[in-house]
């Protein structure tokens, strides 16, 4: 006969004779009792207790038919971090039966083994979602030289929108003077440009193709508004965490709406830009851009843009901001009465959302 060996929390070490739950119960009962039916409040929760226990069973054993059926080699985790491997034998009642391959036939308490599906299933990581939609807006005060003289104030919206395939931006600028000293103009300053850029990203790459469109007011000038458009590509000369240089070519055409010499023809121009950013410090940032149109319909005709900005966050996780900058347009064949270069400096502060 195979000797049976009955499982304690360490494998091999032999167990008592088991002995039933009421035959517990009857061996240490008063004498008086013994010949007695048991206590009807005893026999309420002794069946109760055997229930719970069946049901446990019952529940035990789908788990076990589910990992194996008789005769298959099973492997019980128990309760106290260890695990025993054998072939099933018996999964009835309240105890399981594995053959060991060592130890021979091991008894093992139902109540000894971790059921299979009842551990605690690991947290799901959470992934924070980014707004693919972000921006910048500000209001300063500012002092220009150049065709106008003197302080003015002003205001800046920066919208961006970025997604895995492609980045749209969108600038608005306004400034306004308060009075002016140039003789033969205007006592105000009356100036604006929007511009709306599309880039595609293109997978595995650094190049960047791109549209543009623009629309800029200056109440100085002898014309109402001077509509641009441009497109050509991009390459990122450097993309890393803390700092970017970009560069653009390409070409595109501006018109003069309103233009009190009659001349709204059409004007075409090439494209040649740099955009270069830099982040000092978790708090410090710096940004300049410039670009270049030289006209291809009037051979020798140029204009520039170029703009510097050095950005002071409060602090390294709030989103106001002291920023100090200037700006510069350059055109070799200016209106009558202006001066080829104009230059706009500022402080402000402002809040990124």
């Amino acid at each position: 006969m195979v000797p049976t060996r009955r499982f304690w929390g360490q494998v091999g070490v032999d167990a008592p004779e088991p002995r039933t739950l009421l035959s517990s119960v009857r061996s240490t009962s008063h004498p008086e009792h013994r010949s007695n039916p048991m206590h009807p409040l005893l026999r309420l929760l002794l069946c109760t207790a055997l229930a719970l226990t069946a049901l446990a069973s019952g529940i035990a054993a789908q788990d076990l038919d589910a990992a194996g059926a008789l005769g298959s080699d099973v492997t019980l985790k128990l309760t106290n971090g260890d695990t025993i491997s054998g072939r099933l034998i018996s999964n009835q009642g309240l105890d399981i039966v594995i053959e060991h391959d060592l130890l021979g036939r091991i008894v093992i308490p139902r109540t000894t083994i971790v059921l299979q599906g009842r551990e605690p299933e690991p947290e799901e990581e959470v992934v924070e979602l980014v707004s693919p939609w972000s921006g910048s807006f500000d209001v300063r005060l500012s002092g220009s030289s150049g065709n106008t003289r003197d302080k003015d104030y002003g205001g800046e919206l920066n919208v961006r929108h970025e997604t895995e395939s492609d980045i749209d931006t969108v600038l608005i600028t306004y400034t306004k003077e308060t009075a002016s000293r140039k003789p033969g103009k205007n006592t105000t300053k009356n100036e604006s440009f929007s511009r709306y850029r599309h880039e595609w990203k293109i997978a595995e790459s650094r190049w960047r193709p791109f549209a543009q469109t623009g629309v800029e007011t200056d109440q100085f000038k002898n014309w109402d508004y001077r509509v641009e458009a441009a497109g050509g590509w991009g390459y990122l000369l450097v993309d890393e965490d803390s700092e970017r240089l970009l560069g653009r070519f390409g070409g595109g055409a501006n018109k003069r709406i309103g233009a009190t010499d009659d001349n709204e023809d059409v004007n075409y121009e090439a494209l040649l830009g740099l955009d270069y950013s830099i982040d000092f410090s978790a708090s410090k940032h710096f940004f300049v851009e410039a670009t270049y149109f030289p006209s291809v319909s009037n051979s020798g005709d140029y204009r520039t843009f170029s703009k510097g900005e050095l950005r002071f966050d409060l602090a390294d996780d709030s989103s106001w901001y002291f920023k100090v900058g200037a700006d510069h347009k350059y055109d070799n064949t200016p209106d009558p009465g202006d001066d080829q270069n104009d230059f706009n400096y500022y402080a402000g502060v402002g809040s990124r959302f």
